[in-house]
């Protein structure tokens, strides 16, 4: 299952569709903690996130799965990307940093290269 969350609609329900068309199950939630409360999260799964989510951010989210020891992938967006960001979710263990607006290509080569990792 690939989780997609980010507080915008529009990008949750494209990212959806996007995968859907590929044959991928996707599931999104509009935060982090929607997320966390579903307790679903497991091997085999992959999560890609944005950086500003209302309540928990998407480093803390990332910090939360690692924390629970979930070795999945976890890819971190965001439409305002600076090195700082991108060396803490690296340090943090982001598989990949994507900066928006997201080529559909690119997300797609990157779900399918971190699905085909595990």
């Amino acid at each position: 299952m690939i989780f997609i969350v980010d507080d915008d609609s529009a990008i949750r329900e494209s990212l959806r569709f996007l995968l859907s068309c590929e044959g991928l199950e996707a599931q999104s939630f509009a935060s982090a903690n929607a997320l966390l409360d579903t307790g679903t999260i497991g091997a085999g799964d992959c999560v890609i996130t944005d950086i500003h989510l209302p309540g928990m951010d998407g480093l803390a989210l990332l910090r939360t799965i690692r924390a629970r020891g979930l070795k999945i992938p976890v890819i971190v967006m965001t439409g305002w990307p600076n090195s700082l960001v991108r060396q803490r979710a690296h340090e943090m263990g982001a598989t990949l940093f994507l900066e928006k607006p997201l080529k559909d290509a690119e997300i797609l080569a990157a779900v399918k290269n971190c699905l085909s990792a595990d």
